[in-house]
């Protein structure tokens, strides 16, 4: 815009030089021209020149103050108990701060933005329901399928592999497959392992789930590795699967640690944890393509930088969340709940049972994306 403007200038200026310069004399010649000395209309556009250049540069300048809108929705699927929000509050506060309020930006909490439901939060964010979001990998993941990369059973063994994934070209290649969904991913971000919270039974072999009422969310795949395993997966709300496990017709959860010490899910009965790490769950902090396309270059990049500090801080507290309610659960809770931890037969024994769910999905990712993942992960796992 500004070069434009500059050329724009550069035009006017040029013809009113030459309009101007024409105005002070002329010939008398057949055709009747204006006589020498005499007045012309040639002033007059040296008038109307500046006229319209000064009313453009006034227009643009107005148009660049009044194209941001008064507020900037931001989407997040959790309340402000969890780092998750707390991550996306943040990144509203330094985009606010660093452009003096430019760019003023709500935070919309436990996915108000999009009915109550996480599964809708990438299609609003696409489509300009939202401007922003700080979102699931695994609620985003049935739109983006190199997404699903997450949920493979197993594929992610800790918070390294986790890193080494999303801070190298797997990560990037996952970017590049959002852009192209139409959406602008900025930074990484983190929302621990799900795990799975039971009723006073034992889970720790695929024989374990055979009849079992299991609560899933997010993307496709997790339906398919409880049924594989001999379980019936059960879509609820939250609000909903509580009265389940109360009223005795849901069995199960698979949940994240800071999540079952949050709620308390201890009280309605699940009261046997199985840590199990079956899936992992990055967040990703980004921004819709039309609202990202309208600020300046300048604020661009500061809301590039201000995800990527925000997405630091709040994956460090996640996973010191994650410690610490895997503290609580073994100091204040222990007697109450019972923590279960596969040992390596046990892993394979499960690992054999979902090799099916295994094979079907990463056909579905993309065999390159998860030859790519694990050759990153194995960089990860070798001796420092």
């Amino acid at each position: 815009m500004p070069r434009d403007i500059a050329r724009l200038r550069g035009l006017l200026n040029a013809s009113r030089k030459r309009a101007c310069q024409d105005s002070g004399g002329g010939s008398s010649t057949k055709g009747g021209r204006t006589p020498a000395g005499s007045k012309s209309n040639r002033p007059a556009f040296c008038i109307l020149a500046i006229a319209i250049l000064v009313a453009m540069l006034t227009g643009t300048a107005l148009a660049q103050s009044v194209a941001y809108k008064p507020e900037y929705r931001l989407s997040v699927a959790v309340g402000g108990s969890y780092a998750w929000a707390r991550g996306a509050e943040r990144w509203a506060q330094i985009i606010r701060d660093r452009t003096a309020g430019r760019i003023n930006v709500r935070v919309l909490p436990g996915a108000s933005a999009v009915g109550g439901d996480p599964s809708n939060e990438l299609e609003a964010l696409r489509t300009r329901g939202v401007d922003l979001a700080v979102g699931s990998a695994l609620n985003w993941a049935p739109r983006i399928q190199p997404l699903t990369l997450f949920a493979l059973p197993f594929l992610v063994g800790d918070d390294r592999h986790l890193d080494a994934l999303t801070s190298g070209p797997v990560g990037a290649t996952i970017f590049r497959a959002m852009t192209d969904a139409g959406i602008v991913p900025l930074a990484w971000g983190d929302n621990g392992f799900r795990q799975l919270a039971s009723r006073a039974r034992s889970t720790r072999l695929p024989a374990d789930f055979k009849g079992l009422r299991l609560r899933v969310s997010g993307p496709p795949i997790l339906d398919d590795i409880v049924a594989t395993l001999g379980a019936v997966p059960v879509r609820q709300k939250w609000s909903e699967a509580q009265k389940a496990v109360l009223d005795g017709s849901l069995h199960a959860v698979e949940i994240g640690l800071a999540t079952y010490v949050t709620t308390k899910a201890h009280t309605l009965g699940l009261d046997r944890l199985l840590l199990w790490n079956i899936v992992a769950e990055p967040l990703i902090f980004a921004a819709n393509k039309a609202a990202w396309e309208e600020w300046s270059e300048t604020d661009r990049e500061i809301v590039r930088i201000a995800a990527l500090a925000a997405a630091q801080g709040e994956i460090a507290e996640a996973r010191a969340a994650s410690a610490a309610a895997l503290e609580r659960i073994a100091k204040d809770l222990r007697g109450t709940v019972t923590v279960d931890r596969l040992d390596a037969s046990q892993r394979a024994a499960f690992a054999a049972a979902l090799e099916p769910v295994t094979k079907r999905w990463t056909a579905s990712v993309g065999e390159a994306l998860v030859g790519d993942a694990m050759k990153a992960m194995e960089g990860a796992s070798a001796p420092r």
